[in-house]
């Protein structure tokens, strides 16, 4: 996995991520057989994720499929969610898919960390 940001407009991810993957998938039997996927956090936020994407767009990364973490403590609503799947799939012509995500399942301190969830309001 690569991890990099979004800095001098994209350059650096691109050089990041271009040679990887076509050297990935240059030494395999059969190419058409692998996908790449391009994770990115916040996903509910719709702005954020259309600058991130229209920059290895513009840049000609190629990728298959778009990845994305939904934290609703720290990323929005479900609601938000759903509406940036379905514009991210339909802009970029990629199946979405949320890779990366936690909720929970009691307000209860069942072991030696604090709740940073908060009170039960704070559900979605």
């Amino acid at each position: 996995m690569v991890t990099t940001t979004l800095r001098n407009n994209g350059t650096g991810l691109q050089n990041c991520l271009h040679p990887p993957a076509v050297g990935y998938c240059e030494g395999l039997n059969d190419p058409s057989r692998t996908q790449i996927m391009i994770h990115f956090d916040n996903g509910a936020n719709n702005g954020m994720c259309r600058y991130f994407f229209d920059n290895l767009t513009e840049r000609n990364v190629e990728y298959d499929l778009i990845g994305l973490s939904f934290y609703p403590r720290w990323h929005g609503t479900f609601d938000s969610l759903e509406v940036n799947l379905a514009d991210l799939s339909e802009r970029y012509d990629k199946d979405v898919i949320v890779v990366e995500t936690a909720y929970p399942w009691t307000l209860e301190w069942n072991d030696d960390t604090g709740n940073i969830w908060g009170s039960e309001g704070r559900f979605a």
